[in-house]
């Protein structure tokens, strides 16, 4: 039984989770939209790249990093991309 009453701190929509796995660097990352953020950091609209993914909680569409947890609406994507296209992606919401 899934818990659907977990605790999150941001809603996010349009999401993609962004691997990156080059010879020396290996780590996934969320990319979306944010809808709702409890925490107070974003504002409606704003694109988040988060830190690395600790874990992936798909029956209650959870994304969990250190610090955060993220509900995510819809489906989303799944990218694997180099260190540099994860970088452009964080600065300039684009690939």
């Amino acid at each position: 039984m899934t818990n659907e009453k977990m605790s999150f701190d941001a809603h996010i929509k349009d999401w993609q989770i962004i691997e990156v796995n080059e010879s020396d660097i290996h780590g996934k990352f969320l990319y979306g939209t944010v809808v709702e953020d409890r925490k107070g950091r974003f504002k409606h609209g704003d694109y988040i790249f988060t830190s690395s993914i600790v874990k992936y909680d798909e029956d209650n569409n959870l994304i969990i990093t250190l610090n955060s947890v993220y509900k995510l609406s819809g489906s989303g994507k799944h990218i694997t991309c180099t260190l540099y296209e994860a970088s452009n992606l964080k600065l300039y919401g684009s690939l």
